[in-house]
């Protein structure tokens, strides 16, 4: 599990309906274009997620949040 990696929140289009849907990403790289990691299905969730790439641009609303820095010691 990638649990020292930071957790964040966005909405971003979902691929099918192109309706706003929740994500939540354990981040590995964010540059000003991207956010890439690994999409959990929930905020809590305990098992690896997919590996995704997001577009900056087509995160509209709020913005990325952080929820969760963790830090490896």
């Amino acid at each position: 599990m990638y649990t020292d990696l930071p957790l964040v929140e966005f909405e971003y289009p979902d691929s099918d309906t192109n309706h706003q849907k929740v994500r939540y990403v354990r981040v590995l790289t964010m540059d000003d274009q991207h956010v890439t990691g690994y999409e959990l299905p929930h905020h809590s969730a305990t098992k690896d997620g997919k590996f995704k790439k997001y577009c900056l641009s087509r995160i509209v609303r709020l913005g990325v949040h952080l929820i969760q820095f963790a830090v490896k010691v």
